[in-house]
């Protein structure tokens, strides 16, 4: 169930949406600008969650936006669950502050922002609506997404689960008939997969590769993921765990699996090794 908890400090207002183990605190931000606005900002994300209000769906043009976690910019599709994966150490959930930071692109004759406000109905007048929307978007695709379901296993279930899949598909050669009788039909999605993009984040590194979908006819695997980035990495990759939405992957789990049920937003899938 989504959950908004509203914490005023300082006359600020921090939305938190609890996303199962993620918590997602989206922090505004509005440099050399009004303080109202901050606040009628964040009452209208909170709206949004109530009520969807036409309003509010008003695109305003003046505005330049972006998202910031730890001083660095991060993209509207950025995956939330890897920022849980890279620094939560256990299952009791962390908070991250996410800040969504706004500036107006033009400015007035004495060099002061322009007005933001409209003279309208309408709280806005710029395009910020396309980046909180993303936000928004992205916090119910890892709250509704596939990922709860792993996040929601125990080790025990989870490796019994990934082992049963990879012996099944294994002795009979028919990965996509096992795979369906257990989640259902997945045939489109597994026959468009040509290459599945991973993303490898160890220590303060992150490496990208392509793979496709088998190796010599056969499925290619967690494991397989690590032997190939043994040599790019400076680290005893069989000393780390591979995270996964939470979870400490088995090096059985077929990588194909991870691409049709529980991608990121981005379409990439990210693992991350922990020691």
């Amino acid at each position: 169930m989504l959950k908004i908890l509203e914490n005023k400090l300082h006359g600020l207002t921090h939305k938190i949406i609890h996303s199962g183990l993620i918590l997602i605190s989206i922090a505004i931000d509005f440099k050399e600008g009004s303080g109202c606005y901050l606040l009628s900002l964040t009452d209208a994300i909170q709206d949004y969650y109530t009520s969807i209000d036409s309003e509010f769906l008003n695109l305003i043009e003046n505005t330049c936006s972006w998202f910031e976690y730890g001083g660095s910019i991060i993209n509207s599709q950025y995956p939330i669950g890897l920022l849980f994966d890279k620094y939560c150490k256990n299952n009791g959930g962390i908070l991250f502050s996410i800040k969504l930071v706004f500036q107006n692109k033009n400015s007035n004759s004495n060099n002061q922002k322009v007005a933001i406000f409209s003279e309208k109905n309408s709280v806005f007048n710029n395009d910020l609506i396309k980046i909180i929307t993303n936000n928004i978007k992205l916090s119910q695709t890892v709250m509704f997404g596939d990922c709860r379901k792993f996040q929601m296993l125990n080790k025990k279930d989870y490796d019994e689960l990934f082992n049963s899949i990879f012996s099944l598909s294994r002795t009979t050669c028919e990965y996509e008939t096992t795979i369906n009788r257990l989640f259902g039909s997945t045939n489109e999605i597994y026959i468009n997969t040509k290459n599945i993009p991973v993303k490898i984040h160890i220590n303060n590194e992150s490496f990208l590769r392509s793979f496709k979908k088998d190796i010599n006819n056969r499925l290619i695997d967690i494991k397989d993921i690590l032997n190939y980035f043994v040599s790019e990495t400076n680290v005893a990759l069989d000393s780390h765990d591979v995270i996964f939405h939470g979870t400490v992957l088995p090096l059985n789990t077929p990588l194909i699996f991870l691409t049709i049920f529980c991608s990121y937003v981005d379409g990439i899938v990210q693992l991350v090794l922990r020691d």
